[in-house]
This record gives structure tokens, C-alpha cells and sequence, in this order.
């Protein structure tokens, strides 16, 4: 098994600017650890939902993301992490 995938803060920001979509809500990385990824969003008036709280599909997707790259910390530099099953409950 190759080497698993370390990275700073710095470049992980780096990664997140090139999602488009991460990019757009906001999304930043905090810190990094293997197995672990800490990310915080400041939340701006398009993150919510008609009643004023944060829309869950941006807390959905924080939670994928955040997730993901937790995941990829664990996983050999030439693999690749994708969600192929996610359920989430508020």
C-alpha cells in the first residue's frame, strides 16, 4: 500500500478553491489530521432558507465535503475519494 496523502492547511485551502461550488458557499478548511478534517463556513444571507436558518442542503454538503477529505487523508496519493452513498438526519 503507497503512502497516505499529507497536506497543510494551506494546501487543502488551495483544493477547496478549485470546487466551484465549495468555492461559492464559503466552505474553509480549519485543520487536518489523519482521518480528520475540521472545515467552518461564515454564514452570508444566501445560505438560508425561506424561515432564516441555514438551508440543510448547505449543511449536507458541508458535511460530504468535510468528510471527503477527511477520507482522503487516509487513502494512498493516487487514489481518490467519492461519495457514493450519503444519508444525513437533522
Amino acid at each position: 500500500m503507497g503512502e497516505t496523502t499529507e497536506m497543510s492547511t494551506d494546501e487543502l485551502g488551495r483544493i477547496f478553491k478549485q470546487a466551484p461550488f465549495i468555492e461559492y458557499l464559503g466552505l474553509e478548511p480549519v485543520s487536518l489530521g489523519l482521518g480528520e478534517c475540521e472545515t467552518r463556513l461564515r454564514v452570508a444571507e444566501h445560505h438560508l432558507q425561506q424561515d432564516g436558518y441555514v438551508h440543510a442542503g448547505v449543511m449536507a454538503t458541508m458535511a460530504d465535503h468535510t468528510a471527503g477529505y477527511a477520507a482522503f487523508t487516509t487513502v494512498p496519493e493516487d487514489h481518490q475519494i467519492l461519495t457514493v452513498e450519503f444519508k444525513i438526519n437533522f
